[in-house]
């Protein structure tokens, strides 16, 4: 019993030092970690191998499981849950001793603790638990022994799961691997087994991200000139056609390391990278473009922020590694030239914000209306600075189902009528009625295709086609 007494201690230590060293782990995850809440299931095989007393008449057991696990909703990393276990095992029985053959049936509850963490760009999460379990061992002696029949028992169980998270569009499925340790009590001895369960999970909600923690880091500044931070118009006409970076960080000794710009796109995806090794150049420029050659749309925000890696000496003094500093860059009206007499001005549906499923800004927030009309204004202007112009606007939708009868009974009537609606309104600002057509396309020309739904953003778009 002692001996029995000693494992468990053994086993707990170690979920205990697991648990510390996971908390300060170094790894975080640029898109945070998986986190759960409610029911999820599961199903595993066992194998654990006999200790002690219980050794002297069994090798191994080998077995399947059934889980039910509940977690509760938590708005940090830690997250705590219920389980239920349903459990069968086979007992092989050793050659010389009194058994030969057992079975175990167990139902069993348990509380956990999970700690998600991240390894590389892999998702992990470590859920210590400890349950307690009902157990039935139906046993059959040979040689004349009288350990045949059913006979009940409790039983602790430990164990220190380790889960993977593949990355699936929901995170709802999770491999479990995990040492287990059980202590059966009896009335004159303890049977100890320790093997390993390997299996899966699956949750009924799929994963939401718990946020990286920002770390603790030197703040500057990216110095924009304001007339171009809010009106970046990369159109090649000479006016605020590029963005100039003068990075500002008073509390810094020594050069950094490296550094790099990121452009966040108004989906907050990476939109471009601009980086180095050394100090950081007191002038980082952008021209509107991302890393894949395509250019930025009008009346849109993009976030840049920087990040550079401290000195040796510069962490040491600071206490810190990074150095960060961000600013929100908005774009006016950008005329784009697609050809000989033929010219394009992109706008997306988030920044002409119409109301739902309507044509009309009847009930959009005041700042919005001030984007909106800042938006037709510069379309305007810019029309006007083309000769002879004519000006189609053309209204997009992104084609969710992706289907004909989505296209022509929902996406073409909708796109049509915004169409009309911000050529009446191009009307009433100063634009020549018999200069301006417009049509609705849907569906048409994607920018993103069906598959990449990150981007289905950019599908929903009105063009302004200018030509001459």
């Amino acid at each position: 019993m002692k001996k029995s007494l000693f494992a468990v201690a053994g086993m707990l230590a170690i979920v205990s030092l697991s648990v510390s060293a996971l908390e300060k782990s170094p790894e975080k995850s640029s898109d945070g970690v998986p986190r759960y809440e409610g029911l999820a299931f599961g199903a595993f095989l066992t194998n654990q191998y006999t200790l002690g007393e219980w050794s002297d008449h069994a090798m191994a057991t080998l077995g399947v499981g059934a889980d039910v696990e509940y977690t509760f909703p938590s708005s940090g990393k830690l997250n705590f849950g219920l389980s239920g276990h349903l459990d069968y095992a086979h007992i092989f029985p050793k050659s010389d001793g009194n058994l030969s053959r057992g079975d175990d049936v167990s139902f069993g509850v348990g509380a956990w603790l999970r700690i998600p963490f991240l390894l590389g760009s892999a998702n992990f999460a470590f859920q210590p638990e400890v349950g307690y379990a009902l157990t039935l061992l139906n046993a059959e002696g040979q040689n004349g022994s009288d350990v045949s029949g059913w006979y009940p028992h409790q039983t602790l169980v430990l164990s220190p799961a380790v889960r993977w998270i593949p990355k699936t569009e929901s995170r709802a499925f999770e491999l479990d691997v995990s040492p287990v340790y059980t202590l059966s009590f009896e009335s004159e001895n303890a049977l100890n087994q320790l093997g390993f369960r390997l299996g899966g999970v699956w949750h009924l909600k799929g994963a939401s991200n718990v946020p990286k923690e920002e770390q603790k880091s030197v703040e500057g500044t990216l110095g924009i000139n304001k007339n171009v931070q809010n009106d970046f118009t990369p159109d090649s006409d000479s006016e605020n056609d590029t963005v100039v970076m003068n990075p500002k960080f008073a509390s810094l000794t020594q050069p950094v390391q490296k550094w790099q710009v990121t452009i966040y796109d108004p989906a907050g995806h990476v939109f471009r990278k601009i980086k180095g090794k050394g100090d950081i150049p007191k002038e980082i420029v952008w021209d509107g473009y991302g890393d894949k050659g395509d250019l930025v749309f009008s009346h849109a925000t993009y976030k840049a922020t920087l990040t550079a890696t401290l000195s040796k000496e510069d962490q040491k003094t600071l206490g810190v590694k990074t150095a960060k500093a961000s600013a929100d860059i908005k774009t006016g009206t950008i005329l784009v030239k697609i050809a000989e007499n033929r010219w394009g001005i992109f706008i997306q549906i988030q920044s002409l914000v119409f109301d739902a499923n309507a044509a009309t800004f009847n009930n959009i927030t005041p700042q919005q209306k001030v984007e909106v009309e800042k938006a037709f204004n510069g379309v305007v202007k810019k029309t006007k600075s083309i000769d002879n112009y004519h000006v189609k606007v053309e209204g997009y939708a992104n084609n969710v189902s992706n289907t004909k009868k989505e296209q022509n009974e929902e996406l073409i009537p909708l796109s049509q009528a915004r169409a009309d609606a911000i050529a009446k309104i191009l009307v009433q600002k100063g634009l020549e009625k018999s200069r301006v057509s417009a049509v609705g396309r849907g569906g048409e020309k994607p920018i993103a295709k069906w598959k990449d739904k990150e981007n289905w953003w950019k599908n929903r778009r009105i063009e302004f086609v200018i030509t001459r």
